[in-house]
């Protein structure tokens, strides 16, 4: 029997909890049942280990910030340590103006101790936190090499001179803070320059994290080669650079997966409209209303459970009418944005456009919910303030300069309109494009860039928490924040960059699929080992983006490249994404627009696309441990992944190359194999059972 069900046969236990509090020359212990951590009220003194039996030995960590004009060092106050519960300390400080109360956690299954600041004003008063040293503090085990994760972007991984290979990380969450490593002392330090009203509560500061691990001996090259760069001996350059080890990999990735604002367990399946260049339909026409008709339906009977919407309504929004960067706002909001804009149309309050109205009708009916495509960067004028840090300087705002997204007026103006549509419409959720947060105060008083980013992650949060099962696309600029942006969306760009065929330079192929299966991969190596991601949150790319430009670089909104599917590549293609990012199957191009390929496409290979996406959710428990082998997706090499929980899961294997090629890998803990000296392979794709029914013809 499970735990989880006999847990649901006991009677309520009520316990009353109350703080205890300790001298400053007391500790608290705080313990799961992983790591214990011991605490003292001028910090953290150590972290033990208990199933590598090692301990992390700390001098008192320190924290200074400067809030407004004052400098606050905790050096220099005396604190009061309480602990809350078995999992939880606060260590408070006080100054005249001020209340400091340092959080540390340590929750069920957590390999890593957390510290966040909280930061209250005692007169009420609105301040702006400029600067935070959340860590500050001596190594007592020596340091064997200081590593920098993505070039600090990630944090510190501190490799230690022992005989069993220990270490530690440190992090913030954040992508804004400054890393240094002298010798056996360490800091971590960033530069909100934050405004905050008290009427909010007290300031947070970003987490710290602290974990421990040991390192396995299976590294990584740290950087990657570029897709369509030819490296002569690829095996040597992989061996060759810095490297990582898989362990400092996994474990700042469980860092990460416990903070994920969803506990997935099953796919989600978008097809995005755009990708077949659905603009270019105009919906106000018959032939517009049963082309689109046939985008759902052949979405639907590939398995999708929502289409991001993004045809044109030339009645309901002229295109002429735009006034985004990109011109494309006349497909935002269901083709509603551009009266949104204007406060013409609110959601809730005005009735919905009857062609509106019957696409949804129609998707509900083939059990597909649709997605509105969104910009955040609006000229959006019904608040003065979120505009005013450029009609201030006399400036108008318009394409890329907009709405400041730092201001918390204008996310909860944002985000009540999102859900206010969505409880209108019944839209499922959102993809976000053309999303400026990166402002420099050279342009005017904008919010500063880490308000701008701290507004960003707010707006996802309150999304997902709520309305928890939204689909929360996040593409342009969002993407290149960080896996600590991405934790409350679905997923993030999965190209990282514009899916357009010509926007990238990847593997050189033949085909169009098999160029956007190997880049997938690419992105999905970034992902998993330079950018932490988890896999719940990593994004798939299926089939490919078809052009949008023509020979002489027009982008085309008329009728244009409506029969694109490429028979060649597909599988391939699919096949990629399956075993990179089970979670989140983003289909892009699907042959409908095009009448003749619409009939064209068979039962056989509707039946084969979707047997691969059950596939992932049947066997979700495996696809969770999703972990990249062999090295990275490049030319001249074979590249894979595996899921194994124990000594039991699946091996996917890749060849980008036109010929053949061995991919060689080790049945141990390389690939996630725990126990076992003896293992069966049974091949199932693409000749299942192929070596299994005849065993001599291969060694499996």
């Amino acid at each position: 029997m499970k735990y989880k069900r006999m847990l649901g046969l006991l009677p309520v236990l009520l316990l009353s909890v109350s703080a205890v509090f300790c001298n400053a020359a007391e500790t608290i212990t705080l313990e799961n049942e992983i790591v214990s951590a011991e605490l003292a009220a001028n910090g953290l003194l150590q972290i033990y280990d208990k199933q590598l039996d090692s301990t992390i030995r700390l001098d008192d960590a320190p924290f200074s910030l400067t809030v407004n004009d004052d400098v606050i060092e905790s050096s220099g106050l005396t604190a009061t340590l309480s602990k809350r519960g078995r999992n939880s300390a606060v260590c408070t400080y006080e100054t005249d103006r001020w209340i400091v109360s340092v959080v540390y956690e340590l929750k069920p299954s957590w390999r890593f101790v957390s510290k966040q600041l909280m930061v209250t004003a005692k007169d009420g008063s609105d301040y702006t936190v400029k600067n935070i040293r959340l860590f500050s503090g001596k190594l007592h085990n020596e340091i064997r090499e200081a590593y920098k994760l993505t070039a600090g972007r990630y944090g510190l991984s501190l490799r230690l001179k022992d005989e069993v290979g220990s270490g530690c990380f440190v992090l913030v969450q954040n992508p804004h803070t400054e890393y240094s490593v002298e010798g056996q002392n360490i800091s971590a330090t960033y530069d909100p320059d934050m405004k905050w009203q008290s009427a909010h509560g007290a300031f947070p500061s970003d987490r710290l994290c602290i974990g421990t691990y040991k390192l396995t001996g299976n590294t990584f090259r740290s950087d990657m080669a570029r897709e369509w760069e030819y490296v002569q001996e690829p095996a040597q350059f992989l061996k060759e650079g810095s490297q990582i080890d898989w362990a400092e990999i996994e474990a700042v990735t469980e860092c990460t997966r416990a903070f994920l604002r969803q506990d997935r367990q099953k796919s989600i399946r978008v097809h995005i409209g755009w990708c077949e260049n659905d603009y270019q339909i105009d919906r106000s026409t018959e032939e517009g209303k049963e082309e689109y008709r046939r985008i759902i339906d052949q979405a639907a009977a590939m398995g999708c459970q929502y289409v991001l919407h993004t045809s044109a309504h030339d009645k309901i929004a002229p295109p002429q009418e735009s006034k985004d960067a990109w011109q494309w706002e006349n497909v935002l909001w269901f083709n509603l944005g551009q009266k949104i804009r204007k406060d013409e149309w609110i959601p809730g309050k005005n009735p919905i456009p009857a062609d509106v109205k019957a696409i949804i009708k129609y998707a509900k009916s083939k059990d597909v919910k649709l997605l509105a495509y969104a910009y955040p960067s609006m000229p959006f004028m019904q608040n003065p303030e979120w505009t005013k840090w450029l009609t201030s300087q006399g400036k108008r705002p318009q394409g890329y300069l907009t709405v400041d997204t730092g201001l918390r007026s204008y996310q909860d103006w944002w985000v009540n309109k999102l859900l206010s549509f969505c409880e209108a419409t019944t839209c499922a959720g959102f993809s976000f494009d053309h999303w400026w947060i990166a402002y420099d105060d050279e342009l005017g008083p904008v919010s500063s860039k880490y308000q701008q980013w701290f507004g960003t992650r707010r707006i996802l949060d309150e999304l997902r928490k709520r309305s928890p099962e939204i689909i929360i696309d996040t593409r342009q600029q969002v993407h290149h924040f960080g896996t600590w942006t991405w934790l409350a969306g679905s997923y993030p760009h999965p190209m990282m960059s514009d899916e357009q065929p010509g926007s990238f330079n990847a593997i050189v192929d033949l085909s169009t699929d098999r160029v956007n299966g190997a880049r997938q991969r690419y992105i999905a190596w970034r992902l998993m080992t330079r950018d932490f991601c988890p896999t719940e949150i990593l994004p798939g790319f299926i089939t490919h983006q078809t052009m949008r430009s023509d020979a002489e670089r027009r982008m085309r909104k008329d009728k244009y490249r409506s029969r694109d599917w490429d028979y060649l590549g597909w599988k391939y293609n699919l096949l990629s994404s399956v075993a990179t990012a089970p979670f989140n199957h983003v289909i892009n191009y699907v042959p409908a627009r095009d009448i003749q390929e619409f009939m064209s496409f068979s039962k056989e290979d509707k039946a084969f696309f979707n047997y691969w996406l059950d596939f992932t959710d049947e066997n979700a428990t495996y696809m969770k441990r999703v972990r990249p082998i062999i090295g990275q997706p490049m030319v001249g090499r074979c590249d894979g992944t595996s899921a194994i929980i124990e000594d039991e899961g699946y091996v996917f294997l890749f060849n980008p190359n036109y010929r053949t090629m061995k991919a060689e890998f080790k049945l141990d803990s390389s690939i996630g194999l725990s126990k076992g000296s003896s293992f069966v392979l049974r091949e199932l794709y693409p000749e299942e059972g192929r070596y299994i029914a005849a065993p001599g013809k291969g060694t499996w």
